[in-house]
């Protein structure tokens, strides 16, 4: 008798096999974390290069301000005649230059 209870407990005993809800939620995790994982790759990428066109982007200095058209045009000619990169703000009233210039300045 004890060898039937032994055949009959073995064999109500059965492997468990994984659901597949759990398989899909396995991949649901493993896609959320390459998700995760490029949208980080993304920011870093991001910062790299906005910080290297922050970095690269020239800085001007003020060189006058207020001034009447005919002066503006006369300093820009004499900037434009030199090559020498400049900005104008305030709707013309204000010129700048560039801080660090690649070459010599002379005005």
């Amino acid at each position: 008798m004890a060898l039937s209870a032994l055949t009959v407990a073995t064999s109500a005993v059965t492997p468990a096999t994984p659901a597949t809800g759990a398989t899909s939620a396995v991949g649901q995790a493993d896609g959320g974390f390459a998700t995760s994982l490029a949208a980080a790759f993304v920011a870093v990428v991001g910062i790299v290069v906005g910080s290297a066109y922050w970095v690269g982007a020239p800085s001007y200095a003020v060189l006058y301000t207020d001034l009447d058209p005919e002066s503006a045009s006369a300093v820009v000619a004499r900037l434009k005649a030199s090559n020498t990169p400049y900005l104008l703000e305030q709707a013309g009233r204000t010129s700048a230059l560039e801080r660090f210039p690649p070459g010599p300045v002379h005005v």
